[in-house]
């Protein structure tokens, strides 16, 4: 700059750790209300009315459980809701079957994640259509 001043020039700023944990829960937020609109187009009944916070609150569970295991990416959350939308009337995330409970405890490889969350999905498909016929 002319004159050497450095009154146009910005230090990039940092954020503080709580502002991080506040962008951080609002990106939960977000993924949680995405998934909710995943349910609402491919589980039509995954919630009823009455029970929609309850059932939210139970899928904000499972995908923090995946998340604090290794499944960060979207598209592997997107296959745990599957899982979520395919249980049915899951009462808590633990009454999973010990299959899938097994993919969710091992923290997978980053490039296995999506891979092994579509393994949970396709475990709970085959136990809803069981159910089914």
């Amino acid at each position: 700059m002319a004159g050497g001043s450095d009154k146009g020039a910005e230090l990039p700023l940092v954020p503080s750790d709580q502002g991080i944990d506040k962008l951080k829960a609002v990106d939960e937020q977000s993924l949680l209300k995405s998934m909710m609109h995943h349910l609402d187009a491919y589980f039509p009944d995954w919630a009823p009315v009455s029970g929609r916070v309850k059932r939210s609150e139970l899928l904000d569970q499972l995908l923090a459980r995946a998340r604090n295991n290794g499944y960060t990416f979207e598209r592997a959350q997107a296959q745990w809701t599957n899982v979520f939308g395919y249980s049915g009337n899951l009462k808590k995330v633990d009454d999973l079957s010990p299959r899938i409970m097994a993919l969710l405890a091992s923290p997978p490889k980053e490039v296995d994640s999506e891979r092994l969350a579509r393994e949970a999905a396709t475990i709970a498909c085959h136990a809803a259509m069981a159910l089914n016929h």
